[in-house]
């Protein structure tokens, strides 16, 4: 799920899975790369990755900030993890590529 909270939404954003899941016995993982461009300065984005059977535990999502903006990740609760980006720049048609890793269970 991928929220942005703002009154008027004017960025164009995109959540997408980069070829799938890659499995192997050592290391197992699967990336998503949010996208988004013309996004403005104080906009927050929150992306809700659900509890997975085969996530590799605590600090199995990772996704780190970037130019213009800063990210937090939060295991909650119920096992699904959030992940918050709060942009401290306004963005242009470029935008940015956010990959986000699923760390899981071989």
């Amino acid at each position: 799920m991928l929220r942005q909270s703002l009154a008027e939404q004017t960025a164009t954003s995109s959540l997408q899975a980069n070829g799938g899941v890659t499995m192997d016995p050592n290391n197992s993982t699967l990336r998503m790369t949010f996208s988004t461009s013309n996004f403005k300065n104080g906009d927050i984005y929150t992306i809700t990755i659900p509890k997975g059977n085969y996530w590799a535990g605590d600090g199995a999502v990772v996704a780190a900030g970037g130019d213009g903006y800063t990210t937090k990740v939060q295991k909650q609760a119920d096992g699904s993890y959030v992940v918050t980006d709060k942009f401290t720049t306004s963005g242009t048609a470029v935008g940015i590529a956010q990959v986000i890793t699923i760390n899981m269970n071989p």
